[in-house]
């Protein structure tokens, strides 16, 4: 019974702020990049293979293999299948939340405390937090996915560490070794984190009495390993390349570079008013493992609090060392929820029964910071809005764009959007979606820094980098632009090759000898 309400609490929770964040970000396709899985996948799914457009080559421009095999079969249950893939982020954000709120319960219990409204205040913290959810649910990116898999791998530690038991741990060694290959046909960096994982479990392990759990992580571990040579042997065969596309446009091999990326990525992050005040929370959880001495589960919770320190440290150090993102709300880092959440539950809990009436007090500051975090969501949209409207308006130039008749070849910058709606070839000038873009300049630094003039020239696209802007003249000197792409926009040989032109408010260079 308690299972279904905590299950009716996470649902409650993911709508509510759902429609939330549906008001305020008016998501409509989901984000440019997320166009881009779309586009791979309906290729997929019209039986094109794995290319960016039909007769393209074959290119990995979608990270993650599990999601883009979602968004195929979305394809081939509707043409439109946004709404689908929506209800799927649905699904993976109330998981999340039910899985936080089951951790919570477990470490409220194995402190010998009332876990009555923990269902309710994990609910409550979760929201507090409304660009989880414009993530999860509407970006129609793998984030909802992957944090649905980290939640319930991080459940079955947690399970496995209370535990220990042979009966419990063939139960939770199923779901352990389930999430973790899961989680590694996500992402590629799920091999570090799971395999780090498992190994802060296996040290611990050594240290509890009671029986081992030593094959059961040996065979996590294997699963993990298999799955991951398994789709790199995949990869390697098909595309020709051990690693998706993306990481060759993105990861530059100056990794000094790479990691002052990440360590920006990671303070900015941290500096955030609420993740600061999100982590003084959470810090009541060790102190209350600290002070409860008579705990029935005293040394399970320390284990716990070791195990989740260990990764959110070493998630910490793969994304710093992979350098970061350049998406608002951190995406990466929004599966801490699910670390940091349980403990501030377990600390006020255990502050409510030695100080008395805590609970009211905290419920009154969390509604508090709810309403002040949903209005600074209203105000910046997480920083992240534009994307949505990258992708729209990407549709509509290739949309415009088809009216030459003649699939002109076009080189964009914004990726996704325009892949969707565009018939002809297309080169992503930022090489995620063009091979050898990707591996021009690996030693550019910045996020998506791999545009090569050499290679550009050698292409000669003939359309470049249309903008639906009403036939504005000026979108070429953005700095942004400008940065991204040396000057090229700019410089004398470019415009002796291309012309701006524009149709039905769409603006682009071509090639003068188009006339």
């Amino acid at each position: 019974m308690r299972t279904l309400y905590d299950l009716i609490v996470a649902i409650l929770c993911t709508a509510i702020l759902a429609v939330f964040t549906w008001i305020i970000l008016d998501p409509r396709v989901g984000f440019d990049d997320a166009n881009i899985t779309q586009n791979y996948a309906q290729n997929i799914a019209n039986g094109l293979g794995y290319v960016y457009y039909a007769g393209g080559e074959r290119v990995e421009g979608s990270t993650s293999a599990l999601w883009t095999a979602v968004n195929a079969l979305g394809f081939l249950i509707t043409g439109a299948p946004e709404a689908l893939l929506a209800s799927v982020g649905f699904g993976c954000t109330v998981g999340m939340i039910f899985f936080t709120i089951l951790i919570a319960r477990r470490l409220v219990v194995m402190a010998g405390l009332e876990s009555r409204y923990t269902a309710i205040f994990v609910a409550l913290l979760y929201a507090c937090f409304p660009a989880l959810f414009g993530w999860t649910v509407w970006s129609l990116m793998e984030t909802g996915l992957w944090c649905f898999l980290g939640a319930g791998f991080l459940w079955a530690s947690v399970r496995l560490l209370q535990t220990r038991n042979r009966s419990a741990s063939q139960a939770d060694g199923a779901a352990l070794i389930l999430f973790a290959v899961l989680m590694v046909l996500t992402r590629p960096e799920a091999i570090l984190l799971v395999s780090g994982a498992v190994l802060v479990l296996f040290l611990i392990d050594r240290t509890l009495p009671g029986p081992r759990a030593t094959g059961l992580l040996l065979l996590t571990t294997g699963a993990g390993i298999a799955t991951f040579l398994a789709l790199t042997a995949a990869r390697t065969f098909y595309f020709g390349v051990p690693h998706p596309n993306t990481y060759y446009a993105k990861v530059s091999t100056d990794r000094i570079a790479e990691i002052k990326a990440g360590a920006r990525y990671t303070l900015d992050y941290i500096g955030q008013p609420d993740t600061l005040i999100l982590f003084a929370l959470a810090a009541l959880g060790p102190l209350a493992v600290l002070r409860l001495a008579s705990a029935p589960e005293r040394r399970a919770l320390i284990s716990v609090g070791v195990f989740a320190s260990a990764v959110g440290i070493g998630t910490v150090a793969v994304y710093t060392v992979l350098g970061g993102d350049h998406f608002g709300s951190h995406r990466y880092y929004q599966i801490f929820l699910v670390l940091l959440v349980p403990s501030t539950v377990l600390g006020i809990l255990w502050l409510s029964t030695k100080f008395g009436r805590t609970l009211q007090g905290f419920a009154l500051v969390v509604s508090a910071a709810l309403v002040l975090q949903w209005a600074a969501f209203a105000a910046d949209k997480g920083d992240y809005e534009i994307e949505f409207r990258l992708a729209e308006d990407a549709r509509a130039a290739g949309t415009v764009l088809n009216q030459f008749g003649d699939e002109r070849s076009v080189a964009v910058y914004i990726a996704g959007g325009i892949a969707m709606t565009y018939d002809g070839p297309i080169y992503d000038m930022l090489g995620l979606n063009w091979s050898e873009m990707a591996h021009a300049d690996r030693g550019r630094r910045g996020s998506y820094g791999a545009f090569s003039k050499p290679v550009f020239y050698q292409a000669l696209p003939q359309v470049v980098n249309p903008q639906l802007d009403a036939c504005a003249a000026d979108w070429a000197d953005n700095p942004n632009v400008i940065k991204a792409f040396d000057n090229l926009f700019q410089e004398a040989h470019f415009r002796e090759l291309y012309v701006l032109d524009c149709l039905d408010g769409v603006s682009f260079f071509r090639l003068r000898s188009l006339g």
